[in-house]
């Protein structure tokens, strides 16, 4: 497996650098938007990084981006994520009560945070209520 990574250095890039090598995986970081010089033809690629990113890499080597479903947080045990997660709509989200982290399951359109209170969550005039969000409980 050859797994390619944006060029940008972050907190998690490390972590999955360091887990890829551990497993025994080729690593390489994609450096002005172009794929490792290292990387075989026939090689496995797995791809993490930026949206625009992975849509150049992917295309550049006739890949097919592959997503997980928008819930699939709430599908792994409990013993891994040690909290309550939830999945709905932002209308399920607004009739929470107390402080909860909301973030948007797939998209970008409001800022993933810890809210107080849900009344701070965006304005109904402002986003649909059909949007899908998870939720959780802050992890202090």
């Amino acid at each position: 497996m050859y797994f390619i990574l944006s060029s940008r250095f972050t907190d998690d890039s490390q972590v999955l650098w360091r887990t890829a090598v551990h497993r025994g995986w080729k690593v390489g970081r994609a450096h002005k938007w172009s794929a490792p010089a290292d990387l075989l033809p026939d090689d496995e690629v797995c791809i993490y990084g930026e949206p625009l990113l992975v849509e150049k890499l992917a295309s550049d080597l006739s890949l097919t981006i592959t997503n997980p479903v928008d819930d699939w947080l709430t599908r792994l045990p409990e013993r891994y994520v040690r909290r309550f997660i939830g999945y709905g709509q932002l209308s399920d989200a607004r009739k929470l009560k107390g402080r909860w982290f909301v973030k948007p399951a797939s998209s970008k359109s409001f800022e993933p945070r810890v809210y107080e209170d849900v009344k701070e969550l965006p304005d109904p005039a402002l986003l649909e209520g059909s949007l899908p969000v998870l939720w959780s409980e802050p992890v202090t």
